[in-house]
């Protein structure tokens, strides 16, 4: 997922974060080398001899004191795994877009689009895409595929099929990519070229973190320019994994794909309009 930045944030930290060199340096220049010594194994072996009339003996461990060893390490053993679950949650999905999506999953309308999203898998990570041919005609984006060796597509829902190919094409001047497969009466998304207005509702379907076929809710913030391409700019929960994923109008059209998030914004992200698509399909594609 790319990470754009659409105002500019003077205050914005190096994103590099600190120099490992010197992070290094200041770590080891706090040990007080006067603190390490040899070891002396010699030493060692003496002091852990025992007296030739002392026989070794097993201490006894009270039983009360047995029992409290275990409970400690019950706690400590549900402590560590409420904090495990606590990183997980926080590091992932709200778990209210998961809700959300179940409750628009009960739409018939919807839940067709979602057979028709696929999830994108290559050595280089994985992503969402759509198909848009009943022989198999996948869209996604260029940074989903590039670099990624074999790339399986998985289609969910009733059709449960796997395709995995080596070849792809780019989409002229913006991050997108052509993916043909070898398919048979696929399920298959409908494109507008229009682009949206400002307040318009959308719905986009993706696989973000790795939460396949969700179902997100969001609205046009408005159309902003990167390097002089139109885009849509639009509030919704656009996270890693949501890249390639079709971003529907009112009825059910495809008017773009997710290609990036936001630095410094939560919930929002851009989206290619789906005029590119058409075009280059008309000028330059033929399957």
């Amino acid at each position: 997922m790319a990470i754009y930045r659409i105002k500019k944030d003077d205050t914005a930290k190096d994103i590099n974060g600190p120099d490992p060199a010197e992070s290094s340096q200041e770590y080891w220049q706090k040990i007080d080398p006067e603190l390490s010594r040899d070891l002396d194994f010699e030493e060692f072996e003496e002091l852990n001899k025992l007296p030739d009339d002392e026989e070794e003996y097993q201490p006894i461990v009270p039983m009360r004191k047995r029992w409290l060893q275990a409970a400690l390490a019950l706690i400590v053993i549900v402590a560590f795994t409420l904090w495990i679950s606590l990183y997980m949650v926080n590091g992932s999905i709200d778990w209210g877009i998961l809700s959300r999506s179940s409750q628009l999953a009960q739409d018939e309308s919807l839940s067709a689009l979602r057979e028709a999203v696929v999830v994108i898998e290559g050595s280089g990570g994985s992503g969402s895409g759509f198909n848009i041919s009943a022989d198999g005609l996948i869209v996604t984006n260029r940074h989903v595929v590039e670099n990624s060796g074999i790339i399986t597509i998985r289609f969910g829902g009733d059709i449960d099929t796997v395709f995995t190919t080596k070849d792809w094409v780019e989409v002229s001047d913006v991050d997108m990519a052509l993916i043909k497969i070898d398919g048979n009466d696929l399920p298959y998304l409908q494109l507008n070229s229009n682009y949206p207005h400002t307040g318009d509702a959308v719905i986009f379907i993706g696989n973000p973190l790795g939460y396949d076929w969700t179902i997100s809710e969001g609205e046009v913030i408005s159309m902003v320019s990167l390097d002089g391409i139109p885009l849509i700019y639009l509030q919704g929960p656009v996270l890693p994994g949501s890249s390639g994923s079709p971003l529907f109008n009112a009825d059910s059209e495809v008017i773009g794909v997710i290609f990036a998030s936001l630095v410094d914004e939560d919930n929002q992200g851009l989206a290619i309009p789906i005029s590119y698509l058409n075009t280059f399909l008309e000028e330059s594609y033929e399957y």
